[in-house]
């Protein structure tokens, strides 16, 4: 894939067909792995405080929290969010990795300490959304400003062609007139 760099330090290019290539830590999608799978682990870990304050089954509870996981990853599929399909997985059974310890561990915490763990966890799990998130946005606003700026040089460019070949041409035509070769 023949490409052009834009910035040798942020590693973010366009392709030759004008597909703007993002490498970014937030935005660079694993097949298996990336970082947001830091998030879904984070977010099993603040689900798995929640359990003792609704009474429900293990089962019950194992079966709403997986729900819960896969609706996020629709929800991903249906804002358009661009993954691998084999991430989609990991990203529900990352979420159920770090649920199911912290489900277990918080029968034997008091609840003071359950509902403070439970407060750093939640908070924790958006801080680090958050972060991802605006980087996101960041670089996809980026990636707009780029692909504008790719669009307009590219129209330039085409404009000089065609002058350039308007121009050629139309010495051809006077050397014809005048009768020398071309």
């Amino acid at each position: 894939m023949h490409t052009t760099e834009l910035s040798e330090d942020t590693g973010k290019h366009f392709t030759r067909e004008g597909r703007f290539i993002r490498t970014d830590a937030w935005k660079k999608e694993g097949r298996y792995v990336d970082l947001w799978s830091v998030v879904h682990v984070l977010s099993g870990i603040a689900l798995g405080f929640y359990p003792r304050y609704f009474g429900f089954s293990m089962l019950a509870t194992f079966v709403i929290v997986t729900l819960i996981l896969i609706m996020y990853e629709m929800f991903e599929v249906i804002v358009k969010i661009e993954e691998y399909p084999t991430n989609r997985v990991t990203d529900v059974l990352f979420g159920l990795v770090g649920f199911a310890p912290v489900y277990f561990a918080d029968q034997y915490l008091g609840s003071t300490a359950s509902i403070f763990l439970c407060g750093i966890a939640t908070t924790l799990v958006t801080v680090v959304s958050i972060i991802g998130w605006a980087s996101s946005y960041k670089a996809s606003v980026l990636e707009g400003k780029m692909r504008d700026k790719f669009i307009h040089e590219r129209d330039l460019l085409r404009e000089r062609r065609l002058r350039f070949a308007a121009h050629r041409e139309r010495r051809r035509r006077a050397r014809r007139m005048r009768g020398q070769p071309h």
